[in-house]
């Protein structure tokens, strides 16, 4: 794209070019019209098609024995991430909305998220158990079922709902009922677990 100031016949031709594939287009073309006039070494925007794909656009000032020749642009389709990204969001949403303990933990029992069920069912906040250990919910005659919860994780298998007991931060005991899952990174590996529980005191009484 030569730095030269884009006439009224270019902007036509871009219109016709564009306005079937972007969201937006006309800010696609003033967008273009600021980088011609303006000549930035370099540029980053994201562009909306039409059709919901994104992608990122990187351009920089090409230049020959120190003379500015034009601008490489290129282009990375980002749709998949950006969705992954959204989903992720609305997945953390429902999860700290949730009236479940929904606990995060390592392969070493040591707790990496806490959402609000899970400081309603045991006193405890995000704060105070994130980094420690989940065996501070646990009375120490049933510490075992931690030990059988990971073993099964790691073979990557779900623990079914299983009723137990756990400790509040005041020291009461709460009847739960708990699951768990194994949590994977992107290529398949078992990093750790999430974990459920589900108040079951007044179902037992």
């Amino acid at each position: 794209l030569p730095h030269e100031t884009i006439d009224s016949a270019d902007i036509q031709r871009l219109r016709q070019l564009f306005s079937r594939n972007f969201e937006d287009p006309h800010q696609f073309l003033a967008r273009v019209k600021e980088i011609s006039e303006s000549a930035p070494s370099e540029t980053f925007d994201v562009l909306e098609f039409a059709d919901g794909r994104i992608c990122e656009r990187y351009s920089k000032i090409q230049r020959v024995e120190d003379r500015s020749v034009g601008r490489v642009w290129s282009f990375r389709d980002v749709t998949e991430r950006q969705l992954a990204d959204i989903t992720a969001q609305r997945l953390a949403a429902i999860v700290d909305s949730s009236d479940d303990a929904i606990v995060g933990k390592n392969l070493n029992s040591i707790v990496t998220s806490w959402n609000s069920g899970a400081e309603r069912l045991f006193g405890y906040s995000a704060q105070e158990m994130i980094g420690t250990s989940i065996l501070r919910l646990i009375p120490p005659d049933r510490h075992a079922e931690e030990n059988e919860i990971l073993t099964r994780i790691r073979k990557g298998q779900r623990v079914k709902p299983f009723d137990t007991v756990r400790v509040r931060k005041d020291g009461r005991l709460i009847n739960v009922s708990c699951t768990a899952s194994p949590l994977k990174d992107r290529t398949g590996k078992v990093i750790g677990a999430s974990q459920g529980a589900r108040d079951r005191t007044e179902r037992n009484r």
